[in-house]
């Protein structure tokens, strides 16, 4: 386990750490965090990369990871510079040396499991929160002055919903990925929902991302799905894919998509499937992401 870098075919380790790098995320400044999961303690599970090493605990003066005792998953870079960061009890904002600690009602006894999956910023500035646990805080909350607040409208209680992923696309988007739910697109107030019924792989969404052309790519556990104005195209192991299960999703400038699956990775160019021609150490290994 751990991040490797392939730069011209070459694959270099990072890490030789125990712990799964469930998240990866590039900051305003650069630097690329890591989130690690268990066996790795909460008190090392935010990591950065420095010199081709991974730093755990990443040093940042005044980080305080003790609000939660587990299962890190969620992290996100705020337009103000803040860091964002969730694990099964509370979400927490870290800036300028200071650590601050939001306590969600639906994770009070939450206590070493999964709570805050995803944490996303859009270029608005709102900070939105997605928990596999739903009730009264729970599910998807949107920060509003220091409280956590849900989208409703006549279709949707966003406190009902079992959230897996999060992402914003260009048009400044929020792509909301369930546990049971299938897809939503939520835009200001429309929100446009979409599930097997409607061509989804699956209700169970694992992964979001966008590619240069407008695409947007979503990885379910029976498949890949793309969007092009809001109509879907499903790739699973019937196109080539190696595993349906898909963790990882990542546009290339030249146009493909490299797909990380729990059997190794693919790569999709102009319609067709190939699998990647890498390392043996990554080449059948589960993928769970990518930068």
């Amino acid at each position: 386990p751990g991040p490797d870098r392939l730069r011209h075919g070459r694959l270099t380790r990072i890490s030789t750490q125990p712990g799964l790098v469930l998240k990866m995320h590039v900051g305003s400044d650069g630097r690329l965090w890591a989130v690690q999961g268990n066996p790795a303690p909460i008190e090392r599970s935010l990591c950065v990369v420095q010199d081709d090493r991974l730093q755990c605990p990443a040093p940042l003066p005044g980080l305080d990871l003790s609000a939660n005792s587990c299962c890190m998953h969620g992290l996100a870079e705020g337009p103000d510079g803040s860091l964002w960061m969730g694990a099964d009890l509370a979400l927490l904002r870290w800036r300028d040396g200071k650590t601050s600690v939001i306590r969600p009602a639906a994770l009070q006894a939450n206590r070493a499991m999964g709570g805050i999956d995803a944490i996303v910023a859009t270029r608005r500035g709102d900070i939105w929160v997605g928990m596999t646990t739903t009730g009264r805080e729970g599910g998807l909350q949107r920060v509003v002055d220091g409280k956590l607040q849900p989208f409703v409208s006549p279709d949707v209680d966003s406190s009902a919903l079992m959230i897996y992923t999060l992402f914003v696309d260009s048009q400044d988007a929020l792509w909301v990925g369930t546990g049971d739910q299938g897809l939503l697109c939520i835009y200001r107030v429309r929100v446009e929902r979409f599930r097997s019924s409607d061509g989804l792989s699956s209700d169970t969404v694992l992964r979001i991302l966008e590619d240069r052309e407008g695409n947007v790519w979503v990885a379910t556990t029976r498949g890949l799905d793309r969007f092009r104005d809001l109509k879907v195209l499903t790739y699973t192991t019937r196109e080539g894919l190696t595993s349906d299960g898909v963790g990882a999703v990542l546009p290339r400038d030249d146009g493909s998509i490299w797909v990380g699956t729990i059997r190794g990775l693919n790569v999709l160019r102009d319609g067709e499937i190939s699998t990647f021609d890498a390392p043996h150490r990554i080449r059948d290994a589960q993928i769970t992401s990518m930068l």
